[in-house]
């Protein structure tokens, strides 16, 4: 077996930010941003929106 990869802290820390609480809320947010441009969308259409 291969030893595991030794990554430097500000390289750590900096994954765990994208992929735990800043990454989540970032996430969040564009989805969030999406379904709004979606229903926006669909009432400038005249579509009705459930």
């Amino acid at each position: 077996m291969s030893a595991p990869l030794r990554r430097s802290p500000m390289r750590r820390a900096e994954m765990w930010l994208w992929s735990g609480p800043v990454g989540h809320l970032i996430g969040g947010a564009l989805d969030f941003a999406e379904a709004l441009a979606r229903y926006r969308r669909a009432r400038r259409r005249g579509q009705t929106v459930h």
